[in-house]
């Protein structure tokens, strides 16, 4: 039995410890997205699928000697995939697709042995029910979602910060192997005492109806989608880090854990009431800040969707766990939750941003899960009386159809406000960008771009006013003096400037551009460089040469250094902000390497670290360490009309440029110097310590 316990157990803590690690891997390749995150997770629930498709195919088809040797046939061959690190050569043949590419790596990879690994549940559950058959195997259940918890927080607390990510890479597929001597020994095991032989009839099986497995399955199906869409918030409003993927991660885990190890700790009286509180008070916080337009602190932000998800998720596999079958019919329960997983994900991943112009899919889990829950209880009553008489069924119906109306009101007003005088909206695998329109035809008629509700460019249509550059980008902000200050701009031999900008948002800075000026711009988003030229000016109307070229900023920049040498940039800035997050892979030590040597001697580089979550000022003391060049902080206020509060930090050499008064005299006097540095690097960016939590 210990064998059982064991192997279950490790089985599920490298399945999900293995989720963060792989796509900790992947998501520099596509821009540190926060959308890699839920098409992982889709995946993960696909090989889940898979897995548990195979266990339930070969535990009802064949006797279990075969079911033992396909089995560890199969293990052995998996060994093939081990070590599980993407080589160079399957990132050089991805496809245009960041969702196919996604997949077909993490395919190439992990995708066997994890198929592997999400059979051993149900497969050895099935096997422990016939070898213990006055035992329940729902327990074990209950352990592997313990193993999976502790699989997850394995990661960020022990893995991540203290080894390379190749190395992280070796030591799973070390576990990965210790799997497969365990599963040889339980295999020896029942081999040796005959005890699974007894025909499979002998474990209690039952008939169950249509109704009460498609309740399965919209149930599992409700909270996968409740588990990304909160997710999603969370990464596109705050960063996209592996500690905002786990936190939700684990409290779905958590949920399992509750309902499937004793019936008597899910209590309905307890769970659903809080689920429809912790609804209302996210429903309220969103209609505050988008009709209100009342900022949220990040601390309960995070709180708040990590309730939705803890108690969401809870009441729905409550009410899964109370529909369980008998233990003969244990692997197709599990094979349709499975199910139910993948069509929330593909629902989330795929559908959503086809359907959806914003994150709307968030009260489509609400409403879903408010009439499923209503539904549920009137089809099971747990045998307590009060669920089967008229009255309950009359106040549910009520409940239900009050809840669903207050969710429909609340969407609507975020809907109109979110969508007014909105002209362009679009949303793809790298968020949701709209363009809004203000006062057209009057003197100050606007057009702004709104990308995850942050401002990223805002431009008077007006043609006298049209090359104002504004938002962050003021004649005092940090990149306005780079450029307009840039000591070749007074010579008498006037030198054109080359600026290379990763990030294009509206092509703002094109608005300092003179007559052969060279203005380079690394965008990964490709629809945004159809926003910004078809409903903007800067780019059409710039005085000198532009050029945007697409791909994740620091993968293209490094390309070119190795086909082409260095750009000799005199200005490099950084503002690739996805939301108000910018990626991490784009402040690491590795990534400062590439910059500086696109920099020509007396260049300068600019980070733009205005953050409403993040104080980045740590990453920048950092690497001024390793640079052993100072920071020279600037800070732009909003007092005029068209700007947003803006801090930028400059990296330079160019003693003209640090003399000039106008720059000293717009120097920021902060204890920035007095902050702790923390040196960001692909293997470790620690993100705990930079929160604004209040």
């Amino acid at each position: 039995m210990r064998l059982f316990i064991y192997t279950i157990f490790l089985s599920a803590f490298l399945l999900f410890q293995v989720q963060p690690m792989i796509a900790r891997f992947i998501l520099p390749i596509f821009g540190g997205s926060s959308s890699v995150w839920a098409t992982c997770l889709l995946f993960f629930q696909t090989g889940l699928l898979i897995g548990y498709g195979y266990a339930h195919i070969i535990t009802t088809k064949l006797t279990i000697q075969k079911q033992i040797r396909l089995h560890i046939i199969l293990l052995v061959i998996s060994l093939i995939s081990l070590p599980i690190i993407p080589s160079q050569w399957m990132i050089a043949h991805l496809s245009s697709s960041p969702e196919l590419s996604i997949l077909m790596l993490l395919t190439l990879t992990v995708g066997f042995p994890y198929i592997m690994i999400s059979s051993t549940g149900p497969l050895l559950q099935s096997w422990y029910a016939s070898s213990f058959p006055d035992k329940s195997p729902y327990r074990l259940y209950a352990l592997s979602n313990f193993g999976s918890l502790l699989g997850l927080f394995s990661y960020p607390t022990l893995l991540e910060p203290y080894l390379k990510i190749n190395t992280q890479a070796w030591y799973w597929s070390g576990g990965y192997f210790l799997y497969i001597l365990l599963s040889g020994l339980i295999v020896y095991s029942i081999w040796k005492l005959k005890a699974g032989f007894k025909v499979q009839e002998a474990v209690q099986t039952e008939k169950v109806s249509g109704v009460r497995k498609l309740l399965w399955l919209l149930l599992s199906f409700l909270g996968v989608v409740t588990l990304l869409s909160a997710t999603n918030k969370l990464t596109n409003d705050i960063m996209v880090v592996p500690f905002l993927w786990i936190i939700p991660l684990s409290l779905y885990l958590i949920s399992f854990i509750i309902v499937f190890d004793n019936p008597r700790w899910y209590k309905r009286i307890v769970f659903i009431p809080l689920m429809f509180i912790v609804i209302f008070l996210i429903l309220y916080s969103q209609y505050n800040y988008s009709v209100n337009f009342v900022n949220p602190n990040m601390g309960w932000v995070v709180v708040l969707y990590s309730l939705v998800v803890f108690i969401g998720c809870t009441s729905l596999h409550g009410e899964l766990a109370a529909l369980k079958p008998a233990k003969g019919n244990l692997t197709m329960y599990y094979l349709i939750m499975s199910a139910g997983g993948v069509l929330g994900g593909v629902f989330v991943s795929l559908i959503s941003p086809v359907i959806f112009n914003a994150y709307w899919e968030i009260y489509f889990a609400f409403m879903g899960s408010v009439v499923l829950i209503g539904v549920v209880l009137l089809y099971n009553s747990q045998n307590i009386q009060f669920f089967k008489t008229t009255l309950f069924r009359i106040l549910m119906m009520v409940v239900v159809v009050s809840s669903v109306a207050v969710m429909a009101f609340s969407f609507w007003g975020e809907y109109k406000s979110y969508n007014g005088n909105v002209i362009a909206s679009y949303r793809n695998f790298y968020g949701v960008m709209k363009v809004w329109e203000n006062k057209q035809g009057e003197p100050d008629w606007e057009r702004s771009l709104v990308y995850a509700d942050v401002l990223h460019g805002l431009e008077y249509m007006q043609i006298d006013k049209s090359k104002i550059p504004l938002t962050y980008y003021g004649y005092q902000s940090g990149i306005g003096l780079a450029i307009s200050l840039f000591p070749t701009r007074d010579d008498m031999d006037f030198k054109p400037l080359k600026v290379g900008m990763v990030g294009l948002g509206t092509g703002t800075i094109s608005a300092y551009s003179l007559k052969n000026d060279a203005f380079t711009y690394y965008e990964l988003n490709p629809q945004a460089e159809e926003v910004a030229r078809g409903y903007f000016k800067f780019l059409s109307e710039a005085q000198g040469k532009t050029e945007v070229i697409l791909g994740d900023g620091r993968i293209s920049l490094e390309k070119e250094l190795l086909e082409k040498g260095s750009r000799q940039f005199d200005v490099l800035a950084i503002d690739a902000f996805s939301g108000d997050v910018i990626p991490t892979h784009l402040l690491t030590r590795e990534a400062i390497d590439i910059y500086m040597k696109h920099l020509n001697k007396e260049g300068i580089l600019a980070f733009h670290i205005s953050n409403k979550f993040l104080n980045l000022m740590p990453v920048m003391n950092g690497l001024s360490g390793y640079l052993k060049m100072p920071v020279y902080l600037f800070h732009q206020n909003d007092s005029s009309i068209g700007l947003e509060g803006a801090d930028w930090v400059l990296f330079t050499n160019n003693q003209a440029f640090l003399s000039n008064p106008a720059v000293v005299r717009n120097m920021t006097e902060m204890e920035h110097q007095k902050v702790s540095p923390v040196l960001w690097t692909d293997d470790f960016a620690p993100v705990l310590p930079l929160f604004k939590w209040k």
